[in-house]
């Protein structure tokens, strides 16, 4: 057996850990990408790229482990495995989509322990074209780090095509874990637990998508006190942001000087808050802590979920009310590496709550964060859901190809969620943003009935 020296989970790996209940082999933790070449590729050089992929990121030979009872992490040293081929000429659209279904819902091997956590497929379709399935685990890859990784197939794949020097190998993460192992054990993180023991201080309201009088209403705000999920089944809905409204939005952003996210984030809780019938709304956020170049390029999953809880009249202003998200935003990511038992130890002692419970069923993504415009091989890039859901809904922004448009993805748990509650926001969502940024001192309760 290998040596090998073990290292302790990070935050937001410590929080996938509890949330699914220290059972790291569920399908929830797969992130699939199905991707499609926009040109012809060569199937032995991507086939070489792809063994070469864990020598410029070593974050894929990453592997768990069980020490005293306790996950930890190391590197392995094992050669990766080969990349699977598969035929599927002649196969429709409905066809490969349930097969990439079916491989989306396969579970690691060993139960996830010592093995190889990401895999990727080789699809032969007709005419010579190929398609690839790239699925990384969670824990040591989030959907930045599965991303970067197809980036950097194509990289590796344009530098042999050209003979030309491979990417340079990518830092290892383990001064960012030793780093956050001493944020543990500091006063810093005594002040920050202290900060949101404050931010509890009053109990949340309950908020959800279907808004009042659907099923999770029926007790009331008792009944969303009482959350607690480890997966469940779902299903994925896309709707596009049209790239003319995606450039609106990111140069009202640019002029403002504010996060393109804050108005996304506006529009949902300001929906949410309507439809729940209060203006306290909490919509997890997410930041994902890769501010310098060796965060990005180290891998893991760096994405620590935040409660951003906002009480925001309806006669504020639109312009306003994101500057009042900015600096909420700005004020939560400064204590946010507490850990995710510090929000629900919280909420339980001081609220008298049932352990896990959220108050909230909405989490938000925006990542757009790689112009694939830019990269060495032209493709889309769509996600393949899982079939499984670890919240009521999740909200994922991103592009999936050059185009300018951007996708919203609402992962939604079946018989809790409604797909036609997600309809119904959606269309409000581009004509919030739409209004918004064209009279961007109208009011939210103005432009809600508007927009609704």
């Amino acid at each position: 057996m290998e040596e090998r020296t073990c290292y302790p989970l990070m935050r937001a790996q410590k929080g996938l850990a509890l949330l699914f209940g220290f059972y790291p082999d569920k399908q929830i933790l797969n992130i699939c990408v199905r991707v499609r070449f926009a040109e012809t590729v060569d199937e032995d050089r991507l086939a070489e790229s792809i063994r070469l992929l864990p020598s410029i990121l070593p974050y894929c030979r990453i592997r768990i482990c069980l020490k005293d009872g306790q996950f930890e992490q190391y590197v392995s040293d094992d050669a990766p495995e080969a990349m699977e081929i598969y035929d599927a000429p002649g196969r429709t659209e409905e066809e490969m989509q349930a097969l990439y279904s079916d491989w989306a819902h396969e579970l690691f091997p060993n139960d996830c322990m010592d093995v190889q956590l990401y895999r990727a497929r080789l699809v032969r379709r007709e005419d010579n074209c190929r398609e690839l399935f790239f699925l990384g685990h969670h824990f040591i890859m989030d959907a930045y780090a599965v991303i970067g990784a197809i980036e950097h197939i194509g990289k590796i794949y344009k530098a042999l095509e050209d003979g030309a020097p491979l990417p340079k190998e990518a830092p290892l993460p383990w001064e960012m874990v030793e780093q956050e192992a001493q944020y543990y054990a500091s006063p810093r993180y005594e002040a920050d637990v202290a900060w949101w023991k404050e931010f509890y201080r009053e109990e949340p309201h309950f908020t959800s998508l279907n808004g009042l009088g659907s099923p999770e209403f029926i007790d009331g705000h008792s009944y969303g006190r009482g959350q607690n999920f480890t997966q469940l089944k779902g299903i994925a809905i896309d709707r596009v942001i049209p790239a003319s409204l995606v450039d609106r939005v990111n140069a009202a952003a640019r002029d403002s000087r504010l996060a393109v996210q804050l108005y996304y984030l506006l529009a949902l809780r300001t929906y949410l808050g309507k439809v729940s019938g209060t203006d306290d709304v909490i919509v997890d956020t997410v930041i994902a802590r890769r501010s310098t170049l060796t965060q990005k390029r180290s891998g893991l999953s760096r994405a620590n979920t935040l409660p951003l809880r906002s009480v925001i009249a309806p006669d504020t202003p639109f312009r306003d009310a994101l500057l009042i998200l900015d600096g909420i935003q700005k004020e939560i990511y400064r204590h946010a590496d507490v850990l995710l038992e510090d929000f629900t130890g919280i909420i339980n002692a001081q609220h008298k709550t049932p352990p896990g419970c959220t108050y909230h069923t909405t989490w938000l993504t925006y990542q757009p964060y790689f112009d694939l415009s830019k990269s060495d091989l032209k493709f889309q890039a769509n996600s393949i859901h899982n079939g499984a859901a670890a919240t009521p809904l999740y909200v994922y922004i991103t592009p999936q190809d050059a185009s300018g448009e951007l996708i919203a993805t609402y992962n939604i748990a079946l018989n809790y969620i409604r797909p036609e509650s997600v309809d119904r926001f959606h269309a409000f969502l581009l004509r919030f943003l739409e209004n918004g940024i064209l009279t961007p001192e109208e009011s939210i309760g103005s432009l809600l009935g508007k927009c609704l």
